[in-house]
């Protein structure tokens, strides 16, 4: 029985050194190249060398071999971009297993809010999701952009905003408007930031008008800074940056919004004359 388990064992050690000397010197085998990939066109529908808010970018993004997984196309974000995802709506992008096509619109929002003009740099791609993109090939396409995106104001009237630095979503003002002849005009009680109202047409008439505050939810006794955003019709934008203080409120302009029977602070007096607004900081 020894010998038999001896005889064996001589056996298959004698087929192991035969087998390595058959695979002797022999290339393993390559891995696929990511190169071999499919890749991924973006083909834009339109010319977007020069956009505007409001303005919708299309892209037809076709491939030149299906894929297995689903990939989502869309919008990816420069760190130094002041444009952010609550600038942009994104309409499909998705592409889907076994496919070679789908549309992608990138939506450019006009957020009515007076603003400097700002520059979009942007890119859009295959985004960030490596548990799918690994299937695309590194030679698809990217598109980048860095272009103007000029502020747009409404054109039929004043756009004005009252911001204010709330990091901890702690403070909230109402923004009110109320005409010397006409009483409430307009209000801006959203609990946003900022308080925007476009409530003053070129259409309405000529007269003086106030534009205040109600420190709905504001801390005492401490300077809370605001910045407040005029619009005009032709694009132009002024900014006004004052402070609200619940102890000095003595040296206020303090205006009734009758609509409610309650006080504002005047923070803006425009006297409008036809289609022109002259406008005055109270603070």
């Amino acid at each position: 029985m020894k010998k038999y388990f001896i005889y064996n064992i001589a056996f298959f050690a004698l087929v192991a050194v035969i087998l390595s000397s058959c695979y002797s010197g022999q290339d393993v085998a390559p891995i696929d190249s990511p190169d071999d990939n499919p890749t991924a066109t973006l083909t834009p529908m339109a010319d977007y060398s020069s956009v505007s808010e409001g303005d919708t970018l299309k892209y037809t993004i076709s491939l030149d071999k299906t894929v297995r997984y689903d990939i989502q196309f869309g919008v990816v974000y420069d760190d130094n971009s002041v444009v952010t995802a609550e600038d942009i709506e994104e309409v499909g992008g998705l592409l889907t297993a076994y496919s070679l096509e789908t549309e992608l619109w990138v939506i450019l929002l006009a957020d009515d809010f007076p603003e400097v003009d700002e520059t979009m740099e942007i890119e859009i791609g295959a985004g960030t999701d490596l548990a799918f993109n690994w299937q695309l090939s590194p030679a698809s396409d990217v598109v980048a952009f860095s272009v103007a995106l000029p502020n747009t104001n409404f054109d039929g009237g004043l756009t004005v905003a009252m911001s204010w630095p709330d990091p901890d979503h702690a403070i909230d003002f109402d923004f009110l408007l109320e005409s010397e002849l006409g009483g409430s005009w307009g209000a801006a009680a959203t609990a946003d930031n900022p308080e925007i109202t476009t409530a003053l047409w070129t259409s309405d008439d000529d007269g003086s008008y106030f534009f205040g505050f109600d420190p709905y939810t504001v801390p005492s006794g401490v300077d809370v800074p605001f910045t407040i955003s005029v619009g005009y019709p032709d694009g132009t934008v002024e900014f006004y940056d004052g402070a609200y203080n619940s102890n000095n409120t003595g040296d206020y302009t303090v205006d009734e919004f009758t609509a409610w029977g309650a006080p504002m602070y005047r923070a803006l007096t425009v006297v409008k004359s036809g289609s022109t607004f002259n406008v005055t900081f109270e603070f």
